[in-house]
């Protein structure tokens, strides 16, 4: 035991040294674009993937556990959605990130979280497309130990249109609604139809999403569907029922809903959220 403590201990700045040179990296593959759906329609997934773990529980440790121990899980519940767009929260670094989009034959950006702790920095959100993504960005949402987030944004180039897709994973304990007014600021620039795709670890009644909600759309509640009601009663944490933490927002005046749902019981044991998935057409 005291000899492997050694040899991670001596390892352990090399390990670290990788993951930053990987982080670097930013978009990665070149995919063609694929032909328009039929309906001109968009899907849209958003998924916590809990760094591949499932929903095993190491008395809380995550740093015990083989993070990416269940990823042909995750990968298998990303394929069932058949989503033109995916936000990825939770992701155990570029090389997860690559693997995903490796089995997918999909493009991908990533961007840790970042936080103050002297460990390995924990995860980061990626966006995985099939179609051409033109270029990409991180941006600091919030600060404070353990609650320093970064979001990823990206520009796509869809065969219905281009959109700015963001990806959120929102900290949990800050609750002065600064992250939202963040999020919004870095976002005024943008002339494409955008996205707001993420786990925002806040429920839909919460004051803060206020802001959201004066230019985008919740699309839970405005798609026109049975399955959108189901997920809206169900939520979408595994461990809580009526507990909807994760979400897809779409800018108001640029797009329709046309539907949102959840993967079906099979895909939910791939990790302790359940990957939500919104169809959508811009509007021309």
């Amino acid at each position: 035991m005291k000899k492997n403590a050694v040899s991670w201990h001596l390892a352990f700045p090399l390990i670290l040294l990788i993951l930053l040179i990987s982080a670097c990296q930013t978009i990665d593959k070149t995919r063609s674009d694929l032909p328009a759906s039929k309906d001109q329609s968009l899907t849209i997934m958003s998924y916590n993937i809990r760094l591949g773990l499932g929903q095993e529980d190491h008395k809380g440790d995550i740093y015990r556990m083989p993070w990416g121990r269940n990823l042909d899980a995750v990968i298998a519940a990303i394929r069932a959605g058949n989503a033109d767009i995916i936000g990825l929260q939770e992701v155990a670094g570029v090389p997860k990130a690559r693997k995903i989009a490796d089995a997918l034959n999909m493009n991908f950006v990533f961007e840790w979280r970042q936080t103050s702790s002297s460990r390995l920095p924990w995860w980061g959100v990626a966006i995985l497309s099939p179609h051409p993504i033109i270029s990409s960005r991180g941006a600091q949402i919030s600060t404070g130990r353990g609650n320093t987030r970064h979001i990823i944004l990206a520009n796509i180039t869809s065969p219905n249109g281009q959109v700015t897709v963001v990806n959120i994973h929102k900290d949990k304990d800050l609750k002065d609604g600064l992250s939202f007014e963040n999020i919004l600021k870095e976002i005024e620039a943008e002339k494409d139809s955008v996205l707001l795709i993420g786990n925002l670890n806040v429920k839909p009644n919460d004051p803060r999403l206020a802001s959201f909600l004066k230019e985008f759309t919740d699309t839970a509640k405005a798609a026109p569907t049975k399955t959108a009601r189901e997920a809206e009663a169900r939520g979408t944490f595994v461990r809580s029922k009526q507990r909807r933490i994760d979400y897809v927002f779409s800018e108001t005046s640029k797009f329709h809903v046309l539907d949102a749902f959840l993967l079906t019981k099979e895909y939910q044991s791939a990790s302790d959220h359940i990957a939500y998935v919104v169809k959508v057409k811009l509007i021309k």
